[in-house]
C-alpha cells in the first residue's frame, strides 16, 4: 500500500524501488508473512517451495474456484495439478497472519534471500514496532482513495480494513471492519503523471462473510512460476527474489491471455489492458499504482487502516498499515508543491555589439562578455575576476554576502553583478 502512506514506509530502505516505482518506498514491501494456508491456525513462517504442502493437517477446502476470480492458472493447465489449492487467495481472509500490519522479512529465521526492513529485526511485528504516522483525514460517510503498487507478482487479491485506535490492533479487529469498494472499476495512476488516469476492469469478490475483495488486476506470466516462462531454471535461481527451491516448471501454458512486454509467452488471464511489468524485484518495475475508492465509516474517530494482500501463487500474505482520522470537518489538503519548470532552451545569442564599457561581468571567478548585462569594461573585469583577486563578498541566490576567506568580489562589484537578470540568463 502506498496511498495513504503507510507506517511501513521508513525513512530509508535496504533495497528501494527505482525511478518512478513507488511499490517499496522505505521498505514497505518487506512486511508480510509466509507459510500461511487457508484454515490453518497459524503460519509456519518458513518455506520457499512453489509446490508446498499445507502447514497443518486440516486446512479448509478452497472457496474461490471460479476462473473469473482466479489469478493463477485459472484454467487448470499446470502439470502439478491444483498447486495453489490451499494458498490464501483460494479462500480470501481465511489464512492466518502473524500480524495485521505484517512482520519484518516474513520469516522467523530469514535466509540470505529475504530482505529485512532497514532499522528493524527479522520477525518484528508491525503493529508493535512501527511508529504512528501523520493521519490522513477522511470525511465521515464519504468516499476515499486508497492505492497500492506491485513490487513482485504473486497474483491473488486484496482488501482494506479499519480498526479503531482505542482497540488492540489484532487481525480479528480488522476482519470485523472491512471496507466496501464503491467504484465499479480500479484506476491506473502513473506516478510521474506521464499518462492520464484510466480505468481497468476489476474482478470483485464478496465472501460469505460479506467482505469486499478485489483481484489483483495485473496478470502474471502464463506458467507455474508466473515469470521467466519458457526460460531456464538457472536464470530463476540467479534472481535474489526467486523465493523458490527445487525445480519448477517454466513451460508456458497452451492457453493464455495476451502477451505483454514482461510476458512474451502470454499472461494468466486477459486483463483488458497492458501492464508493463511484473514488479521490480523480479526485473520489470511498474511506474503506476492501482487506485480504488472505498466507503468511509459514518462514525468519526481515529483509526488504523490495514491493507491485506492474499496471494495465490504463494503461501504469503502482505500487509501495510496507515493512520486515518474520520471527521465531519476535514481540513483542506495542502496544495501540491509546484513542479519545477522545465528547463528552457537557451535563447539565440543576439549579434554581438562592439565591446564597450559595461559589457563584461564577473561570475564564479570568470569574466563573461554579456552585452546589455555587464557592469565592467574588460580590463576591470580581468583585474578583479580572472586575475584571481578574491575580495570578501560572494553572490548566492541573488544576494550579496560578506564571506571573508570565501568571497570572490569586492562589495561594489558584487552588488552590481548579483542581479536576477544575469543569473537567470546563466541557468539552464
Amino acid at each position: 500500500m502506498n496511498l495513504p502512506r503507510p507506517r511501513n514506509a521508513g525513512a530509508s530502505a535496504v533495497h528501494p524501488s527505482t525511478g518512478q516505482d513507488q511499490s517499496c518506498i522505505g521498505d514497505a514491501c518487506y512486511w508480510y508473512q509466509v507459510g500461511c494456508y487457508i484454515g490453518c491456525p497459524s503460519c509456519s513462517n518458513e518455506g520457499k517451495s512453489l509446490y508446498p504442502q499445507p502447514a497443518c493437517s486440516n486446512p479448509i477446502e478452497p472457496t474461490n474456484n471460479d476462473p473469473a476470480t482466479r489469478s493463477w492458472d485459472p484454467l487448470g493447465q499446470s502439470r502439478h495439478g491444483d498447486f495453489t489449492k490451499y494458498n490464501p487467495w483460494r479462500a480470501p481472509g481465511k489464512a492466518p497472519v502473524v500480524d495485521p500490519c505484517g512482520d519484518a522479512s516474513g520469516y522467523q529465521n530469514p535466509g540470505p534471500y529475504a530482505d529485512i526492513p532497514k532499522g528493524y529485526n527479522a520477525f518484528d511485528k508491525g503493529s508493535e514496532v512501527l511508529p504512528a504516522g501523520t493521519p490522513t483525514y477522511w470525511k465521515t460517510g464519504g468516499t476515499a482513495e486508497v492505492g497500492w503498487a506491485l513490487s513482485a507478482q504473486h497474483g491473488g487479491g486484496y482488501s482494506y480494513r479499519l480498526c479503531p485506535k482505542s482497540e488492540k490492533l489484532t487481525e480479528a479487529c480488522f476482519q470485523s471492519n472491512h471496507l466496501n469498494f464503491t467504484s465499479k472499476n480500479s484506476t491506473v495512476r502513473y506516478h510521474d503523471g506521464s499518462k492520464e488516469d484510466f480505468q481497468i476492469p476489476t474482478a470483485n469478490l464478496i465472501t460469505a462473510d460479506g467482505q469486499h475483495w478485489r483481484m489483483n488486476p495485473i496478470p502474471g506470466c502464463s506458467c507455474d512460476l508466473g515469470w521467466g516462462c519458457g526460460g531456464k531454471m538457472s536464470d530463476v535461481l540467479n534472481n535474489s527474489h526467486s523465493h523458490v527451491e527445487g525445480e519448477v516448471d517454466l513451460t508456458p501454458y497452451a492457453k493464455s491471455g495476451p502477451a505483454t512486454p514482461a510476458c512474451p509467452h502470454g499472461t494468466m488471464f486477459d486483463a483488458g489492458w497492458t501492464p508493463e511489468g511484473e514488479g521490480f524485484l523480479i526485473g520489470s518495475s511498474n511506474a503506476f499504482s492501482i487506485i480504488d475508492e472505498i466507503q468511509v465509516p459514518t462514525t468519526p474517530g481515529e483509526y488504523v487502516l490495514s491493507w491485506r494482500w492474499d496471494c495465490e501463487q504463494t503461501d504469503q500474505v502482505w500487509n501495510s498499515c496507515a493512520d486515518i482520522t474520520v471527521a465531519d470537518d476535514v481540513p483542506p489538503s495542502p496544495p501540491p508543491a509546484p513542479s519545477p519548470p522545465a528547463p528552457s532552451p537557451p535563447a539565440p545569442s543576439p549579434p554581438s555589439p562592439s565591446p564597450s564599457k559595461g559589457d563584461y561581468l564577473c561570475y564564479n571567478n570568470l569574466c563573461f562578455e554579456t552585452p546589455g548585462y555587464g557592469t565592467m569594461d574588460k580590463d576591470t573585469c580581468n583585474r578583479q575576476c580572472s586575475s584571481g583577486k578574491k575580495g570578501d563578498y560572494l553572490c548566492y541566490n541573488n544576494k550579496c554576502y560578506e564571506k571573508p576567506g570565501y568571497g570572490k568580489m569586492d562589495q561594489e562589484t558584487c552588488e552590481k553583478t548579483c542581479g536576477k537578470t544575469f543569473m537567470d540568463s546563466l541557468m539552464v
